[in-house]
C-alpha cells in the first residue's frame, strides 16, 4: 500500500511550498484510501466506502509530487538516481 511518509534529502525548511503541500496532500490520500480498503472495527459502512474515489485521490496526490518535487529529482540528488 501506499507509504504516507516521503523522504527527501531536503529539509523541511528547503522545500517549497507547493511541495510541502503536495506532500501534505499525498499523506492524506494514503489516508482515505487506507481507511477506505480497511475500515477500522465499528466504523460506519457508508463511511468506509469509496475504494475508486480513494484510488483517484491518491492518483492525483501522486502527479502533484512529481510536479512539485520533478525540480528535485535525480539530476539535483545523483545519490538517488536510477541506473
Amino acid at each position: 500500500m501506499c507509504e504516507g511518509r516521503i523522504e527527501s534529502p531536503m529539509t523541511k525548511s528547503q522545500r517549497t511550498p507547493e511541495q510541502l503541500k503536495a506532500q501534505l496532500k499525498w499523506a492524506l490520500a494514503c489516508e482515505r484510501l487506507t481507511f477506505a480498503l480497511s475500515p477500522p472495527a465499528g466504523a460506519d459502512p457508508e463511511s468506509a466506502s469509496g475504494v475508486l474515489t480513494a484510488i483517484e485521490r491518491v492518483q492525483d496526490a501522486l502527479k502533484e509530487l512529481k510536479l512539485a518535487f520533478g525540480s528535485a529529482g535525480p539530476a539535483a540528488h545523483p545519490d538517488q538516481a536510477t541506473h
